[in-house]
């Protein structure tokens, strides 16, 4: 079983349940996910352990391209446009509050170094909730 211990600030990239107060974000992830479809068991195991399953695929990589892409965190070039990450994460989920969610973004920006778009952004997007699981809680643990 497993017991969750962590906010899931990042999932509005990864999770199957969107809340409403941003229809804007819930619409990319609709529009992305009929693009590149990713499986519900796969939000999961990102919100709990902040990595896909299996992280060669493709698919998966690429939706997390195209919500940070549609949604302006990430340009065509693969830059991380650093404010609108912050301004886009900050009170998602359900009014969380990440104080250092400046500096977590800034450190996952300097780590990632991926070249493929896809790759990148997923990249950027694991390091973001591995980086928010070290700081503020502990991953999933099965019992």
């Amino acid at each position: 079983m497993l017991i969750s211990a962590f906010p899931h600030f990042i999932i509005f990239v990864f999770a199957a349940r969107v809340h409403a107060y941003d229809s804007t974000l819930n619409d990319v992830r609709i529009q992305c996910n009929e693009t590149f479809p990713i499986s519900y068991e796969y939000d999961v195991h990102l919100m709990n352990f902040g990595s896909f399953p299996d992280e060669s695929d493709q698919t998966s990589m690429c939706f997390i391209h195209c919500v940070m892409d549609k949604t302006g965190m990430m340009d065509t070039e693969g830059t991380f446009h650093k404010k609108t990450v912050v301004e886009k994460l900050q009170g998602f989920p359900n009014d969380t509050e990440i104080p250092d969610l400046e500096e977590i973004v800034e450190h996952c920006v300097t780590e990632t170094d991926q070249e493929e778009l896809c790759e990148r952004a997923y990249g950027f997007g694991k390091c973001l909730m591995i980086e928010e699981i070290q700081r503020h809680g502990e991953a999933q643990e099965e019992e």
